[in-house]
C-alpha cells in the first residue's frame, strides 16, 4: 500500500495532509486531496513522520504547487521543512513562519555507503505543428542514462500505462490544461529509473520537460558524459544538468 496511514485536517487557510508510508508517492487519495485544496482556494501541506520519504515525482509536484512538505519530530512533535530542516512555527490560521536553525532530527547519519545514482533534467521547445510529438525527449533521457526505455506512464503514482508516445501526444494535446505532468517508470533491475515529464504548451511551441533518477553504482564515465551531450543535442534541448547522489537512493528524497 502506498500511503499506510492518512488524514486531513483543515488550518486555517491550509489542508494539512497527515501521510505515513516508508515511501509517499502521489496516488490516487493524494490526487484528490491536491484537487479539493486547489478548489477551495487553501494551500497544501503535507505532514509525515521522519520515516517516511516522498517519492521524486510527489516532490516536484509539490514544488509546482506551492505546497510545504512538514516533519514531526517523534520526541516532541515540532515541524521542520523536509527539504532544509528549517524548524518551522505553524500558527492556527495556517501561516508559517521558518526559523533560522535546523532541527537536530533533520542532522541526519548513517548514509548508504555504495549506494547512489544520478539526476538528469533536460528540457526541449518543438514547433506546435500537426507532426510535433511528445515523448521524444523522454526516451532519449532514459537510453542515454540507462541503456533502456519507458516502461510505463501515468497521471499518478504507480502508473498504469504502457508507454506510448502517441498516446501520450493525443493526451496532452487535448485542450486544457495547457500544462500536463505525467509520471513515467523504467523496468526494474540495475538502474529503476523513475522520471517526471512535464509538457508545456506555450504560445509560441510545446515544452517537452524530463527529470529523471536512477541508481548506479559509479557515476557516469566521459564517454558516457559524451553520448549523452549528443543524445540531448539531437532533441534539441534548451539546457540538461546532471547530478550525482551519494548515499541513498536517487528515485526517492528522505527528509
Amino acid at each position: 500500500m502506498t500511503v499506510a496511514a492518512t488524514h486531513v485536517a483543515p488550518i486555517g487557510d491550509r489542508l494539512a495532509v497527515y501521510a505515513e508510508a516508508p515511501v509517499v508517492r502521489h496516488g490516487n487519495w493524494l490526487n484528490k486531496v491536491l484537487q479539493q485544496a486547489s478548489a477551495e482556494g487553501r494551500g497544501l501541506l503535507l505532514v509525515t513522520p521522519p520515516r517516511s520519504a516522498l517519492s521524486r515525482g510527489l516532490l516536484h509536484l509539490l514544488d509546482r504547487t506551492g505546497a510545504l512538505w512538514l516533519v514531526e519530530a517523534e520526541e516532541d512533535g515540532t515541524p521542520y521543512l523536509g527539504r532544509s530542516g528549517h524548524t518551522v512555527h505553524l500558527d492556527d490560521d495556517g501561516a508559517v513562519e521558518i526559523l533560522d536553525d535546523p532541527h537536530p532530527c533533520w542532522l541526519r547519519e548513517g548514509a548508504a555507503e555504495g549506494r547512489g545514482g544520478i539526476l538528469l533534467q533536460a528540457e526541449t521547445l518543438m514547433p506546435r505543428r500537426a507532426g510535433t510529438r511528445a515523448g521524444g525527449l523522454t526516451e532519449a533521457v532514459f537510453a542515454a542514462a540507462t541503456g533502456g526505455a519507458p516502461l510505463g506512464w501515468g497521471l499518478q503514482e504507480p502508473v498504469t500505462e504502457p508507454w506510448d508516445p502517441e498516446e501520450i501526444t493525443a493526451r496532452v494535446s487535448r485542450g486544457e490544461p495547457l500544462d500536463v505532468l505525467l509520471h513515467v517508470a523504467g523496468p526494474d533491475g540495475e538502474h529503476r529509473p523513475a522520471a517526471t515529464t512535464l509538457i508545456q504548451r506555450p504560445r509560441n511551441g510545446v515544452v517537452e520537460h524530463v527529470s529523471l533518477a536512477a541508481e548506479r553504482s559509479a557515476p557516469m564515465e566521459a564517454a558516457e558524459l559524451t553520448a549523452l551531450a549528443h543524445a540531448l543535442h539531437r532533441q534539441g534541448v534548451r539546457w540538461a544538468r546532471v547530478e550525482h547522489v551519494v548515499g541513498s537512493d536517487p528515485t526517492v528524497v528522505p527528509p
